[in-house]
């Protein structure tokens, strides 16, 4: 057994889970001007933006250098070949690859056409226009991913492999001997309160241009 991934990687899957839930909830529900869905995508924005970073300066599992792959060898793992992987298989890193995308473009798009922002002065009315298509098209997208998603655990767990025990210790069986790059917990602080701030001064600009 060995630490697959690191605390700040399990903090984030956990509330993306959560958040991407509310969001998913409100928007279906048409209270989607609700405080409970802008703060959810507010806060959805913020932690995007620091996993992005992580991605470059987290442990190794958590690096996209360490899953995103070429399609080839997506193709091979889904024939069956023989792939190496230390943390996300290939059909995981696109999954996250993915679910990361749509998510960014989901909040940003609501951000840029909600009341914060007078995006038709800013953008003008035909970007704005798209922006809001944008909006109604990602959720039936993101939740056949999260369907996918839950399917796949299911599966995984039947074949023996438990991926939410995994999730929540961090703990995962492996035959790679070789040591994996941990992360650093102060630097995924760091790196949180600034994004913390790169967000707040998104924010502060969007309301300027207001």
């Amino acid at each position: 057994m060995i630490i697959k991934w690191d605390l700040p990687t399990r903090l984030y899957h956990w509330i993306q889970a959560l958040l991407t839930t509310l969001l998913l909830i409100s928007g279906y529900s048409g209270d989607g001007s609700a405080i409970v869905h802008q703060a959810s995508g507010v806060l959805i924005l913020l932690l995007l933006l620091w996993r992005v970073i992580w991605g470059f300066a987290g442990s190794q599992t958590a690096r996209f250098t360490d899953f995103l792959v070429p399609p080839r060898q997506i193709i091979h793992y889904f024939r069956g070949l023989t792939v190496n992987f230390t943390g996300h298989n290939p059909a995981g890193g696109l999954m996250v690859l993915l679910m990361i995308s749509l998510l960014l473009l989901q909040a940003m798009s609501g951000l840029l056409t909600s009341e914060l922002s007078d995006s038709e002065s800013l953008l003008g009315r035909g970007i704005t226009g798209w922006l809001e298509l944008l909006h109604e098209v990602i959720p039936p997208a993101l939740t056949g991913l999260v369907t996918m998603h839950l399917t796949a655990i299911i599966i995984y767990k039947y074949k023996g492999q438990p991926l939410v025990r995994a999730m929540i210790n961090g703990y995962a069986d492996s035959t790679d001997k070789q040591p994996l790059l941990q992360s650093n917990r102060r630097a995924a602080f760091v790196l949180f309160i600034s994004t913390v701030l790169l967000t707040s001064l998104i924010t502060v600009l969007i309301f300027l241009t207001y």
